[in-house]
């Protein structure tokens, strides 16, 4: 998690206070996109836990998800993405193998930036994507931020997916790249941050 000037390593309970605390703002999967293209080197050779969350609702409802976007086009945690955000905090007792246990918690997720999707709509995952693919698919669409896909005050470039694609394919010299891995469902309903991995693994996005 970074802000052009600060880079945060560690675990995400750990890190995040201590960011929340500073005044920081964690990055986007779009924001990754954008400074790669950008040419921020430092951002192309480095996995990026990012302030896009992804809530898991219980096993006995695990028809849909929700893709959480904290931080709007401005760069600013929202009100709710905060409350969010401050979630993920060593002294949460509901933290689980890398996730955080939220309960009911998911019902309440609704509102700006929070976007409920069926899994059958998502597209392709659990495998590396062509272009038509990628372009195609409605986590990654959501993730880029596609004015379609998502509330005007957090929409981006439509372009930028689009370009982002053919950036990374030119990095790996694969023709297909940018998985969407999911976590399992498990008996609660959980919390996790969106990742995303280096340029020249094929910027999967995982959880």
């Amino acid at each position: 998690m970074t802000n052009k000037h600060e880079i945060f390593y560690g675990s995400n309970v750990r890190q995040m206070p201590k960011l929340l605390a500073q005044g920081k703002v964690p990055v986007s999967v779009a924001y990754v996109m954008k400074e790669r293209l950008n040419g921020n080197k430092e951002m192309v050779s480095t996995y990026w836990d990012t302030s896009d969350l992804v809530a898991y609702d219980s096993k006995k409802n695990q028809d849909n998800l929700k893709f959480l976007l904290t931080v709007d086009n401005k760069n600013q945690i929202t009100e709710q993405g905060r409350k969010v955000l401050e979630l993920i905090h060593y002294d949460n007792k509901s933290i689980f193998e890398g996730s955080i246990k939220i309960g009911d918690q998911y019902k309440e997720m609704v509102g700006e930036g929070f976007i409920e999707v069926a899994r059958k709509d998502l597209g392709k995952i659990e495998n590396r994507l062509t272009q038509s693919e990628i372009l195609n698919s409605k986590a990654w669409r959501i993730l880029a931020r596609h004015p379609d896909e998502v509330p005007k005050e957090f929409a981006e470039d439509k372009k930028l997916l689009g370009e982002y694609v053919k950036w990374i394919q030119n990095q790996t010299n694969d023709t297909k790249n940018m998985g969407v891995f999911l976590d399992s469902q498990g008996k609660e309903a959980k919390l996790r941050a969106w990742c995303v991995s280096r340029a020249e693994l094929g910027s999967v996005v995982f959880w």
